[in-house]
């Protein structure tokens, strides 16, 4: 939320359930300049109208952005663009497409995974767009390529994982 206000004058709203971790946002934000731009809220996700967001970007662990799944794709717009980064086998992206989303990116490093959401896809009688490649990389392309997205999901695990095989 900070890189993007920071980078690209996005606004955001930013939700944390620790505390601390709030405030060290807040001050975050505050040392960057753009506390008039973005803030964030001690809340529960779970509890959280989610409905009037414009972009939901995630950064959680798989088994939270399981459990949170069904109440974000019931409270997407329709027509939402999902932007489905660490992808693995595209269950975010064919749960909004079923539910109404418009369209659907799914981004991973691993053929294999892309060929299992493109299997799902075509289950599920949805069209998905796939992209093989780094997670980063990908996201700086799609940025430099004006690409926008109203939800984008990252599965920090994938990430992390890549991570520690690179050290």
């Amino acid at each position: 939320v900070i890189t993007a206000a920071r980078k690209y004058g996005a606004r955001g709203v930013g939700i944390e359930i620790d505390p601390a971790m709030v405030q060290k946002a807040n001050d975050n934000a505050a040392a960057v300049g753009v506390s008039n731009r973005v803030r964030f809220l001690t809340q529960n996700i779970f509890t959280t109208d989610l409905s009037e967001a414009t972009v939901v970007t995630l950064y959680l662990l798989q088994s939270l952005n399981e459990r949170l799944r069904p109440k974000l794709v019931r409270e997407l717009k329709p027509g939402a663009r999902v932007l489905d980064v660490c992808s693995y086998l595209g269950a975010w992206s064919v749960a909004a497409l079923s539910q109404g989303a418009l369209s659907a990116l799914c981004v991973d490093a691993s053929q294999h995974a892309i060929d299992g959401a493109q299997h799902n896809a075509a289950l599920n009688s949805v069209a998905i767009e796939t992209r093989k490649g780094d997670a980063f990389d990908t996201l700086e392309e799609l940025a430099a390529q004006g690409r926008r997205f109203d939800v984008a999901i990252v599965d920090p695990e994938c990430i992390v994982a890549r991570a520690a095989l690179d050290t």
